[in-house]
């Protein structure tokens, strides 16, 4: 039974594959981190405006609204960095795994081109 083996050329190709997955992934990481920014910018102003509106209505049916808005809203808030939470370690796994493939690649070529010196 013949096996395949693969050329340093061959191995190349898949590190070359592999590189631009990485670099896609640092993509999408940098992007998350500035949605993350202008998230959390976007969380600092709606606390201040609402911080501002509650000391405005201390009292009566605006006061209510107000508490209620702001309780709605923190709770989507921590939906959203749940998302970005989530999608962040996502990456953070992924990044991982091209590393170690990557390496494992280098390895493997190293060894081609010594069986064929």
């Amino acid at each position: 039974m013949h096996m395949h083996r693969r050329t340093p050329e061959m191995i190349t190709r898949e590190i070359y594959r592999i590189s631009e997955e990485k670099y896609r992934a640092e993509q999408s990481q940098r992007k998350l981190e500035h949605l993350e920014e202008a998230f959390d910018e976007h969380i600092y102003q709606k606390d201040r405006l609402f911080g501002e509106l509650q000391q405005t209505f201390l009292t009566g049916e605006m006061a209510y609204e107000t508490e209620s808005r702001v309780g709605w809203l923190k709770r989507e808030q921590h939906l959203i960095m749940d998302k970005i939470t989530t999608e962040r370690e996502q990456l953070r796994q992924k990044r991982y795994l091209l590393d170690e493939q990557e390496e494992s690649l280098y390895r493997v070529r190293r060894n081609a081109w010594k069986e064929t010196e």
